[in-house]
């Protein structure tokens, strides 16, 4: 079984004109998992710079007909976090990763936040049928700034 480490500390930036709730993280955030090791999510710093710049993630995109039967997207934040991270960097300790093994990463950080089978397994599926399309090059986090940031890199804290 899998863990969350250290504190999660988000705040809620923006909601976009599509409806989707934007949420800041504030300081990085770590999950340990069985099969792929120690996944972090930083908030990045930079030598001879005081700013950080923090990491923005809309967590889950539930339909809200999906919200009765499973829950709020908030309810699978955590989870949500480090898969959101893994589709947009594609990478665990500096190797590359495949889009099959983040969603599998995702059914079992979903069950190691305390979610139920029906839960994970409804969350699986729906990013196995639905995520290819947010499946897109990586982005490098060497190429980023405070000056040169990107959509979810672009906050000052």
């Amino acid at each position: 079984m899998g863990n969350f480490i250290g504190n999660f500390d988000c705040r809620w930036v923006c909601r976009d004109d599509a409806g989707v709730t934007n949420w800041l993280m504030l300081q990085s955030f770590q999950y340990q998992d069985d099969h792929e090791g120690l996944i972090v999510v930083p908030v990045l710093t930079f030598p001879g710079d005081a700013r950080r710049v923090g990491y923005i993630t809309d967590f889950a995109s539930i339909p809200q007909a999906a919200e009765s039967i499973i829950g709020p997207p908030e309810k699978f934040a955590r989870p949500a976090l480090i898969h959101d991270w893994l589709y947009r960097y594609q990478i665990i300790n500096g190797q590359p990763i495949e889009r099959e093994r983040a969603d599998h990463l995702l059914r079992r950080a979903v069950l190691d936040d305390g979610n139920s089978e029906a839960a994970a397994d409804t969350l699986f599926a729906a990013v196995t049928a639905f995520g290819g399309a947010h499946w897109k090059a990586p982005v490098v986090l060497a190429n980023i700034t405070p000056d040169n940031t990107t959509d979810d890199f672009g906050v000052i804290i």
